[in-house]
């Protein structure tokens, strides 16, 4: 997580194009291979899961059932990832 966080410049944290994320998401694989981390997916994925319920629950002002079906998910999906995030 530390090493996702400091990979987004703080002008465009949350706020970065599309085709800058993927940017972004490269540059910070490549700093974190180099310094000898390995799992690189069980480490980004939750930080992109989080990122994208976070945003998806603030456009449907906190809506579950509504940001599951964003996200593409089934509500109780939604639920279970909130857990497992910590985000309850």
């Amino acid at each position: 997580a530390e090493l996702f966080e400091a990979t987004v410049p703080e002008s465009t944290a949350g706020h970065a194009l599309p085709d800058s994320w993927a940017t972004l998401l490269a540059q910070w694989a490549d700093r974190a291979l180099r310094s000898g981390h390995q799992n690189l997916l069980s480490e980004a994925q939750p930080e992109m899961e989080r990122t994208l319920l976070t945003t998806a629950l603030r456009h449907t002002q906190g809506h579950k059932q509504e940001a599951a079906r964003l996200l593409g998910w089934g509500r109780n999906t939604l639920t279970r990832k909130l857990k497992e995030l910590g985000m309850e």
